[in-house]
């Protein structure tokens, strides 16, 4: 009877999730003029800029998946008559297992064909009764073939990219330990590459250009993102991609003072994730 337990750990899948942070590099003060008509700004939590004269709301992470543990396991102890739990040795426990077992299969094959002395009539009881027997079978088979026990785990990794690569090491995968660190060599790595879709020129400035322009014509500095692809892979598949603007990887733009004087009320709001433009109205 099998006595030695085995963990396989395998990859049932693998999700990208977006998520804008603030960048510490890019901080602005807001100063509010009496002859402006901007008098409503929207932050998020951590200082990320949402609108302007409107409101927005601020976006949440979606949660995690719940973990599916194990489903309990039958105990064959329960199935098992006097004569069995009394054995003096495994293999005499064995023995009688194995014969029990035989006469289960004898049981149902007679009450599938209808020879048994206590055959129900009822279709419902007679499955009930194969059931029962199905269970009996299996809990006592596994004192031979033992247990798989399967459970679903759930990890989540941040990562902010700050270039672009085509192998970056995001962490490493065992099939006997699961997900580990990226210096554990016991695990086959796991790799984040970045790639940038843009294909034609950005008709944008730089952040050292906006704020040249700043000192002329005062405004609102917003950022214009790059769309990216973003993969996850080993050596041998791929496990998830993305393709999604980042922030950090594209420009800084400026709204002028002018949308906002007193003639013209202009509402804006703006996307938490990348920091663009999502509504410009008058």
């Amino acid at each position: 009877m099998p006595d030695q337990v085995t963990t396989a750990w395998t990859i049932k899948s693998v999700e990208l999730q977006p998520y804008g942070v603030p960048d510490k590099s890019k901080a602005y003060t807001i100063h509010l003029k009496s002859k402006t008509v901007a008098p409503l700004v929207g932050l998020s939590r951590d200082g990320i800029l949402l609108s302007i004269n409107t409101d927005a709301d601020e976006e949440k992470l979606p949660p995690l998946p719940e973990r599916i543990p194990a489903p309990a396991a039958v105990n064959p102890r329960d199935y098992m008559n006097q004569e069995m739990l009394s054995a003096g040795s495994v293999a005499k426990m064995a023995e009688l297992v194995a014969q029990e077992i035989y006469d289960i299969r004898d049981s149902r094959n007679a009450l599938i064909r209808g020879e048994a002395d206590n055959t129900p009539k009822d279709g419902a009881q007679l499955q009930l009764m194969l059931n029962q027997m199905d269970l009996q079978t299996e809990a006592l088979e596994s004192l031979f073939k033992g247990v798989k026990e399967t459970s679903t785990e759930v990890f989540s990794l941040s990562v902010i990219p700050s270039e672009v690569t085509s192998k970056m090491l995001l962490c490493r995968f065992s099939q006997k330990l699961g997900l580990v660190d990226g210096d554990d060599l016991s695990g086959e790595p796991v790799y984040l590459s970045i790639e940038n879709l843009e294909t034609l020129p950005t008709p944008v400035q730089d952040e050292a250009t906006a704020k040249k322009l700043a000192k002329v014509d005062k405004g609102v500095f917003y950022n214009v993102p790059a769309r990216m692809k973003a993969t996850i892979f080993t050596s041998s598949q791929k496990l998830a991609e993305l393709e999604t603007p980042m922030g950090q990887f594209g420009c800084v733009q400026l709204l002028s003072n002018l949308l906002f004087d007193k003639k013209t009320t202009t509402k804006v709001t703006f996307f938490q994730q990348t920091g663009g433009t999502k509504d410009v109205m008058e």
